[in-house]
């Protein structure tokens, strides 16, 4: 599980570098931009929990 939390937060973390705010021009922009990667970063933790259940109930 500590592997797949890493790999994630590596992807998570390119998201990040390619959704830079630098070229936003609005607080709404910017704002918009930033609920867009909640929204990322929480199915990607879905994403983890469901498979770390999978993972368990394979045990």
């Amino acid at each position: 599980m500590h592997e797949q939390a890493s790999q994630m937060r590596k992807v998570l973390q390119e998201i990040v570098k390619e959704a830079s705010l630098s070229d936003v021009d609005t607080f709404e922009e910017a704002t918009a931009s930033i609920l867009y990667l909640k929204d990322i970063a929480e199915d990607v933790l879905d994403k983890m929990t469901e498979d770390s259940k999978e993972e368990k109930n394979e045990k």
